[in-house]
């Protein structure tokens, strides 16, 4: 009886210790609160159980306001000075280094606060050790879920700038812009009344979606609208939260405004999860958020500047590389700025041509250049190129901004094996300086699944053993890096396409847009002191013009409507139809390009331009209009016409476009009959000739010993079930399709008589017509389009900017009347118990949504729409320049 005893006692300790150390294994923590919880607990069929929480109260969601709620715009805005020694009052300030970075999770601090150096002893993923591919506007891999923290420490710079080298903000006379505003009439009593009863509705929605954020987000990067819960994309310091701040003040919501910077003042920028700032995102929300509300704010919160310098202190570490070009996605941690890195040698154009305007307006500021020479080296590099692209005047989407020339070698078209053979150099991290063949693996043959398809570079393989490593080849990855970064030889170069693709896309859409939207921002914040943004944006608008327009064939012949094609180049193609593929579509990040040519047409005096800036906002509001849901769809293609003036609507070019392999599939289903037919021939044939030796004298062992079993490799139900034989016209059952003569034994095994012949029913290949119909309702297809890529709508701002910037250019109130008919469709389809989600199909009524809301709902698409409504000399465009996220940024006199 003592030993069962001690038996159970040592059980008991043994279950107590192993709990013990896997709560402190995975990052668990006690302290006297939990012993105290734990000792609270009450039991209930002898299992301990946790107080549950008590449910948060769900606020119901508003009515519209009603028409009393009078709009009370805040205090005139007046411009803010340059000096940063602002004696006008603030809220209080704490010093950064003692800030708390914001709680990501519900334990109290469950797990330290670790250097970077204790996040380099764990193993890297292959994309994180070498860095990561840029993948355009708003794709950022999640937050990790390890919880782990890192630390930043201001870095010992590795290619420092001397003084005198610095690029300074442009000096000299500012010219006279152009007015860009129209002149607007006089309002009638009843319009105005229209207008504000619309301006609140839009800012009720806005407060609606902002409170779910409030009540479920704060002080994460996203409130999740559907699960009421949160995310953190965008490095977890509250992107919604700063990306909204201009928004609340512009919208009259002070005490909202002022609770929200008390927050932003206490979030710390030196620490994360994620061990890569994603710099685009960051630069365009954060730091824009900042500039722009204190901007609008008429610099009455110096702290919104102070946080703003106290992030791009830790961005302009991204700009630390040999030829200055940035780090897009920038390893940040203490153990990674150590050593010095290249530039990628695959980034998003847009990810690297889309800083100029932020830390422009911060240099002009805070008066430290430094955040100018930054982007004036990308600017300086571009103009360099833009002549001597594949299409002059544009840049391909994707660049190689290391400044180190790649080997060209074979790729794997030309290598019969489909490898590639000895390369001269192999890139060993793109954001390193490393240009020599790493030491390991010379004369190595790497297949094509060896190269990581995520950051386009090659895998290391270890060819040497580990006691024959040299002493260097021994050193772990970043010293090694380091050994290689300065003793390379690097055949310089400016930006180039990126290494070893076999084509170059140009677009004006995803992944280039935001370049090409900032030049005449540019021109217009400088005041045109600086000449290149006038030359550079010139140049780009004529060979859009010139090749991207087009004019989709609609059944409304008396709308004139313009989108931008893509175009794919692969010069070294040997097929003529290889080297020249145009893509027809109709996207929604290209959206922006109507207001781009009408701030254009303005700011340097291009009449016909505003044309093109009218028909190209129209065909985005068509693209609304022609969706059952009238939100429009992410990606699709549509028919072209030939040209840009006359295009008459015609259903069999249409059909044609959706059935363009009529022969071919004919050709293909012929194809297929005529083999399956010898199959079935030769199958028969086998089972006649085994019948007849059975009936000669073989003994039979059982009932079905008279059936032969058909075995062929198209058995598998290929050949005899209806997936092969059914006629595409009229799909019939499993049970019709099976041949007349097929039976079944008692274990449901199929056998045929042998006494009758196989026989083959052909395949029928559907009719032009029915093809094209079934199209059209299978893949659920309005009129003049021939695919849709991508169906979900994630409450993108670019068509209604386009709209606001027509409306503010022109003072044609129909922009106001299309702009509130989008309003209304994408309210309808995306509102959510606490907020707004995005739209999974805008195709299906059946109001499917997303578990997502993007910061930019509330910084940019509701922005807009109630600037669109507000009085037209709130943020004027004559005193402000909006980034590419929506955020105001004032013009320095």
């Amino acid at each position: 009886m003592f030993g069962m005893r001690r038996c159970r006692l040592f059980l008991l300790v043994a279950a107590l210790s192993a709990g013990t150390i896997y709560w402190l294994s995975t990052g668990g923590s006690w302290n006297i609160d939990d012993l105290e919880q734990l000792g609270k607990e009450t039991f209930k069929h002898g299992i301990p159980q946790r107080p549950s929480l008590p449910d948060q109260a769900v606020e119901p969601i508003l009515p519209p306001p009603p028409a009393d709620d009078i709009l009370k715009p805040v205090d005139p805005l007046r411009r803010p000075e340059t000096k940063t020694n602002s004696k006008s009052v603030s809220l209080p300030t704490s010093t950064t280094d003692n800030a708390q970075p914001a709680s990501t999770s519900t334990h109290k601090q469950t797990k330290p606060t670790t250097a970077g150096e204790e996040l380099l002893g764990a193993a890297p993923k292959f994309e994180d050790e070498f860095g990561e591919e840029g993948s355009g506007r708003f794709v950022v891999e999640p937050e990790p879920t390890d919880g782990r923290r890192s630390r930043w420490q201001r870095p010992k710079a590795h290619f420092p700038l001397p003084e005198q080298e610095i690029i300074s903000l442009p000096t000299g006379t500012p010219k006279k812009l152009p007015k860009i505003q129209a002149t607007f009439g006089t309002e009638t009593s009843n319009m105005r009344q229209e207008r504000l009863s619309k301006l609140r509705t839009i800012r009720w929605a806005f407060k609606h979606a902002w409170r779910g954020y409030q009540q479920y987000g704060i002080p994460h990067d996203e409130v999740k609208p559907v699960s009421k819960s949160h995310q953190n994309p965008f490095m977890g310091w509250g992107a919604t939260l700063v990306d909204t701040l201009d928004t609340l003040w512009i919208m009259g919501l002070k005490e909202e405004f002022e609770e929200a910077v008390a927050k932003v003042e206490k979030i710390d920028f030196k620490t994360s999860t994620r061990k890569d700032i994603p710099l685009f995102e960051t630069v365009i929300r954060y730091l824009g958020g900042l500039i722009a509300a204190y901007d609008v704010s008429a610099a009455k919160y110096p702290v919104l500047l102070e946080k703003a310098e106290e992030l791009a202190e830790i961005l302009m570490g991204a700009f630390d590389t040999p030829n200055r070009m940035p780090m897009t996605f920038y390893n940040w941690a203490p153990s990674y700025t150590s050593q010095p890195h290249r530039a990628n040698a695959h980034v998003v154009m847009s990810e690297l041509g889309s800083l100029s305007v932020e830390m422009t307006r911060l240099a002009q500021i805070s008066g430290k250049h430094e955040y100018y020479d930054a982007i004036a080296r990308i600017t300086d590099e571009l103009e360099k190129w833009q002549p001597n692209t594949l299409i002059p005047g544009l840049w391909p989407l994707k660049v190689d901004a290391s400044g180190c020339k790649k080997p060209e070698h074979s790729t794997a078209d030309d290598e019969e094996d489909g490898t590639i053979k000895k390369p001269v150099l192999i890139e060993v991290e793109d954001n390193d300086v490393s240009g020599e063949e790493p030491a390991g693996i010379s004369g190595k043959t790497l297949s094509r699944k060896d190269k990581n398809t995520r950051s386009g570079t090659v895998r290391r393989e270890a060819a040497a053993e580990p006691d024959q490593l040299t002493k260097d080849e021994r050193l772990p990855p970043l010293q090694k890096i380091s050994q290689e970064v300065l003793r390379v030889e690097c055949t310089p170069q400016g930006l180039a396409p990126e290494p070893h693709a076999k084509a170059q896309t140009f677009g004006i859409g995803g992944q280039a847009d935001s370049t090409y939207e900032y030049l005449p921002k540019m021109h217009a914040l400088l005041r045109g002191r600086s000449k290149q943004y006038e030359s550079m944006y010139l140049g780009s608008a004529k060979a859009i013009r010139d090749h991207l327009l087009f004019r989709p064939m609609i059944k409304d012949k008396n709308r004139e409507i313009l989108f931008a094609a893509s175009y794919e180049l692969n010069p070294k193609a040997k097929s003529a139809k290889k080297r020249e593929d145009i893509t027809y579509e109709v996207t929604h990040l290209s959206c922006f390009i109507g207001g781009m040519f009408g701030l254009g047409a303005k700011l340097f005096g291009i009449e016909d331009d505003m044309k093109l800036a009218k028909q190209l906002t129209d065909g985005c509001v068509w693209a609304y209009e022609s969706m059952p849901t009238g939100v429009m769809a992410e990606k699709a293609a549509v028919v072209p016409c030939p040209d840009l003036d006359v295009c008459e609507w015609n259903q069999v070019k249409w059909h044609e476009a959706l059935d363009p392999q009529t022969e071919e599939r004919f050709a293909a289903v012929q194809a297929w009959n005529k083999n399956q037919r010898s199959v079935y021939e030769k199958s028969s044939k086998a089972a006649m000739n085994d019948a007849s030796i059975d009936q000669e004298g073989v003994p039979s062992t059982g009932p079905a010993s008279d059936k032969i079993r058909v075995e062929t490799k198209y058995e598998k139900r290929d050949a005899l079930d209806a997936k092969s034989i059914r006629d595409e016209t009229n799909r019939p059952s499993k049970t019709s399709a099976r041949l007349d003569f097929e039976e079944e034994d008692d274990s449901g095994q199929s056998y045929v008589d042998a006494s009758t012949p196989l026989s083959f029913v052909p395949k029928v290949a559907l009719s032009h017509e029915k093809y094209v119909q079934s199209r059209i309702q299978e893949e659920r297809l309005p009129s003049s389009y021939t695919k849709i890529f991508d169906r979900h709508y994630g409450l993108r701002p670019e068509a209604i900017e386009s709209v606001f910037y027509m409306y503010r250019l022109t003072g044609d109130n129909t922009w106001r009347q299309k702009g509130w008919k989008m309003f209304e469709a994408v309210q309808r389809a995306t509102q959510t118990e606490i907020a707004n989600a995005a739209m999974k199909d805008v195709t299906s009524n059946l109001g499917e949504l997303d578990d997502k809301m993007e910061s930019f709902w509330l910084a940019e698409t509701l922005k807009y729409f109630y600037l669109l409504f507000d009085e037209p000399e709130h943020i004027s465009l004559d005193e402000y320049v909006l980034n590419t996220e929506a955020h105001p940024f004032l013009i320095p006199n």
